[in-house]
């Protein structure tokens, strides 16, 4: 007797969705909500309130949310409203019903690197400029011309640039 193979098929979702299903699977339980929550907190808030915030539970639909000092806590109170709104359209409605904030300690977040100076500005010889304008003047269509121009020019300026910084420029 010959057995059948089971066919799978192929399935997209979200990896908390498969993991609370397997979970469920084996007989195990895990809410996921909270880490969710805790992932996604820059998103829901913002970067200025996240700085001063951190989630801290999710018990029974109510969000309990650790903030760093009073004047935040008392600034936070007007916007529980906000807050719940805000995490329910992000992460899916009814997940949050109210926020319950707490004086706490809140983890310092590591802040970005800032980004580098900006290049100094290259120097491409007027020849090779030059050149690029009658090269480019052969093209017909304005569109095209105007990408190719940029696009010479930028690989000029990089040259240039690669050039200045190994002092052959």
């Amino acid at each position: 007797m010959r057995r059948r193979r089971r066919r799978h098929t192929a399935e997209v979702a979200p990896i908390g969705e498969l993991l609370s299903r397997w979970l469920a699977a084996k007989h195990l339980s895990a809410d996921l909500r909270p880490f969710q929550i805790a992932e996604r907190w820059t998103e829901i808030v913002g970067e200025r309130v996240a700085a001063r915030t951190c989630p801290q539970a999710l018990k029974g639909g109510v969000l309990t949310v650790a903030v760093a000092n009073a004047s935040w806590l008392n600034e936070l109170a007007f916007l529980r409203t906000d807050l719940v709104s805000r995490a329910n359209a992000i992460l899916g409605e009814g997940w949050v019903q109210a926020v319950r904030l707490v004086a706490g300690t809140v983890p310092r977040r590591a802040r970005p690197e800032p980004p580098p100076p900006p290049a100094p500005p290259v120097h491409v010889p007027p020849a090779q400029l030059g050149e690029v304008e009658r090269e480019v003047a052969l093209v017909e269509d304005t569109g095209l011309r105007q990408a190719i121009r940029a696009a010479w020019r930028a690989g000029l300026e990089l040259v240039w640039t690669l050039r200045s910084r190994d002092g052959r420029g």
